[in-house]
């Protein structure tokens, strides 16, 4: 019994350290959305709703990462990252429904690839802020930000 209850914690462990592996290595495998832009034709739909899942998902870190915090500035940056979630999700859905075969089953798909993405961004705003870093100054954060920032601009225009 006690050399199962062993055996149970070293497979337990060797398990969570390989999940935290996998999320340690997709945090930093993770391409910059300008250089994913740079390869890729803006106007192919699978590319854009990429694109929009890599916003939503960085808007959702975003604004799940600023959920607790004080302040007139925190509040503000929160409901800033919600209403840029929510607009990216609307022209994204729009999209699926003019492009796709079946909007459904790609809106669960795509729902699903943002929870993956947006687990990658939480865990890489970790890693920088633990480091004492600014995530502006991240390349992928802080660029990613701007590049998203502009698709919101894009898509709020054309409403």
């Amino acid at each position: 019994m006690k050399n199962l209850l062993k055996n149970l914690l070293v497979v337990g462990v060797m398990t969570c350290a390989n999940s935290l592996y996998a999320v340690e290595q997709d945090a930093s495998a993770i391409v910059p959305l300008s250089k994913y832009l740079e390869k890729n034709d803006v106007k192919d739909p699978i590319v854009t709703t990429y694109v929009y899942d890599r916003c939503v998902s960085l808007f959702l870190a975003l604004a799940i990462g600023s959920k607790n915090e004080k302040g007139t500035e925190a509040e503000k940056f929160h409901t800033n990252a919600q209403n840029a979630y929510t607009d990216v999700v609307k022209a994204e859905a729009l999209l699926l429904l003019k492009t796709a075969k079946d909007p459904d089953v790609a809106q669960k798909e795509h729902t699903e690839a943002v929870k993956r993405i947006q687990k990658i961004y939480s865990t890489r705003m970790d890693k920088v802020i633990d480091l004492g870093q600014d995530m502006m100054n991240d390349g992928v954060i802080g660029g990613d930000l701007n590049i998203c920032a502009e698709i919101v601009k894009r898509i709020r225009t054309k409403q």
